[in-house]
């Protein structure tokens, strides 16, 4: 009997032992993969604004992923552009309500840039970028860029709101691929640049390596549901 319990407490040892081997092959390939990366931000600065973090729900009785924010959340991302391009997920073709603000240092409440911009939107990814009749965004300055949608009860969703920071840099006047725009952590021109690849509606192979990435980099306390949401969308969407 006791020979028989060593044996089975042996085997049992032997079983865990494995598999915490296998876990830490499993995370050394994770890390190594998530090292290699395109996207490197800069750093990973809260957003400004805390509020309505996370995934949006849409309106009720929609089905699917909700409308979803294809930018930094729980961080707050970086462009060199004055009028970048902003894109976004969407399960349906509702039009799509952008508002634009800019963050006020003293804790005062957001300046508008503009307000209710109603963009026609389709089923899959969409993007938008600032027109001229716009004034140009300032380097230096960090904005807020939300997205609704007007349900057919007449609410509005809740927001999918990302913040980021025009950046003054003098190497992105020389950068023309999405791996050098990532690599400097500019994430609004490679995936602005990411989209340019693919057919309508789809995020390609390189735009769905983007989210994938953006994904792995989102805070998992802030928005587990988001992170389920973009992992979604760059599979299903190439």
């Amino acid at each position: 009997m006791k020979l028989y319990n060593f044996s089975l407490f042996k085997r049992h040892n032997q079983r865990r032992l494995a598999s915490i081997i296998i876990l830490g092959v499993f995370l050394c390939v994770a890390s190594e993969a998530f090292a290699k990366g395109k996207y490197k931000p800069r750093n990973r600065k809260p957003p400004v604004t805390r509020t309505n973090v996370g995934a949006s729900r849409g309106c009720p009785g929609d089905e699917g992923i909700p409308l979803t924010s294809l930018a930094p959340q729980t961080f707050v991302g970086e462009t060199a552009s004055k009028r970048p391009t902003f894109a976004w997920y969407a399960s349906n073709s509702r039009p799509v309500i952008l508002d634009l603000y800019e963050f006020e240092p003293s804790g005062n409440k957001p300046i508008p840039i503009v307000e209710d911009i109603e963009i026609p939107t389709s089923k899959g990814v969409n993007k938008f970028t600032l027109t001229s009749t716009i004034p140009e965004l300032q380097p230096g300055k960090t904005y807020i860029w939300q997205i609704t949608v007007r349900c057919p009860n007449g609410d509005t969703s809740e927001p999918s709101r990302s913040s980021f920071k025009v950046i003054k840099t003098s190497a992105s006047a020389n950068i023309t691929t999405i791996d050098a725009f990532a690599r400097e952590g500019l994430w609004y021109e490679a995936l602005d640049k990411a989209l340019q690849l693919p057919p309508p509606g789809k995020l390609g192979k390189e735009g769905a390596s983007l989210v994938q990435e953006l994904a792995q980099l989102e805070n998992p306390q802030d928005s587990p549901d988001r992170i389920k949401y973009l992992q979604e969308i760059a599979a299903d969407n190439l």
